[in-house]
């Protein structure tokens, strides 16, 4: 019986292929699209869930409104404003910056462009693991640095 089923909607695929080939595609379109729009809400909910304090992290950006871009950045000062005008809300506040550095070992120096310029308690805030150090005392020192294992 489930064979005439699929014998009669082969007919009717066949007979009618326009139609068939518009249901098919609007069909493939929408279903890929709902596949698109799960994964991206997925991966927002996701974002940060694997730190202890995931739920109480968040990211502050400008650009509110529609007639400028929005930045993931703020100036320097912004994070000490922001403790000092809220300190019922906010209780830590951590400046992470993407720079360039130049390094070097005795006499081989070294441009490393994937560096990141965060205050000293950026591990009090974040729970990423260490391999090796003490969380709080690992970024104290100005000219210390934490790497990971793929990059040592």
């Amino acid at each position: 019986m489930i064979k005439t089923y699929f014998q009669i909607a082969w007919r009717n695929l066949i007979k009618n292929k326009v139609f068939s080939f518009i249901n098919i595609l609007g069909l493939t379109i929408g279903i890929t699209v709902c596949a698109m729009i799960f994964l991206f809400i997925a991966n927002q909910f996701s974002f940060d869930k694997f730190h202890s304090q995931g739920g109480r992290i968040y990211r502050v950006i400008r650009g509110f409104d529609n007639t400028k871009d929005r930045a993931p950045y703020l100036s320097a000062p912004y994070a000490t404003a922001l403790l000092t005008d809220y300190p019922d809300d906010i209780k830590k506040a951590v400046r992470v910056m993407p720079a360039n550095g130049l390094f070097s070992v005795g006499n081989i120096a070294f441009n490393e462009k994937k560096l990141f310029i965060a205050d000293d308690d950026f591990f009090e805030l974040f729970s990423f693991p260490l391999i090796k150090g003490n969380p709080t005392t690992v970024l104290k020192n100005p000219t210390s640095v934490v790497l990971t294992e793929t990059t040592a």
